[in-house]
């Protein structure tokens, strides 16, 4: 896998179980269960990946190049942008995700360049919550 892969890789799954900030009606803190479907459309159409994904906290940290903007929680449902740039490249992922009580589902769209092709990738994610994260 290529590095550049492997980014959007790190994006997708950054993006995917998205926590929120500290604000009011905000779905507990703490150790989430994500089940991803990746579905890759540009530069190549590619059959549906599926992966499991564990995370604590409140969300991760933006990668090198990247930046969350436009963090908005109307009743149980978060919507946010990250902007990311690499080599002189732009992508922005858009994703949405409504909670309930204990569980999520959302998604996220990437659309940009990557090595000056098109990309287009979708994640649709149903996320648990397990509880309070385990001390290290």
């Amino acid at each position: 896998m290529s590095v550049r892969v492997a980014s959007w890789f790190g994006i997708l799954i950054a993006t995917a179980g998205l926590g929120v900030p500290e604000v009011h009606a905000a779905p507990p803190s703490g150790q989430w269960s994500y089940d991803i479907r990746i579905l890759m459309k540009k530069p190549m159409p590619m059959p549906e990946r599926r992966m499991q994904h564990t995370e604590c906290g409140q969300y991760p940290p933006a990668m090198a190049g990247c930046r969350y903007l436009d963090f908005k929680l109307t009743g149980q449902t978060l919507t946010w942008t990250v902007d990311c740039s690499f080599d002189g490249e732009k992508v922005t992922a858009k994703g949405k995700a409504t909670y309930t009580k204990n569980t999520m589902v959302g998604e996220v769209i990437i659309k940009g360049k990557v090595g000056g092709q098109e990309i287009h990738w979708e994640n649709h994610t149903r996320g648990r919550f397990l509880g309070p994260c385990p001390r290290p």
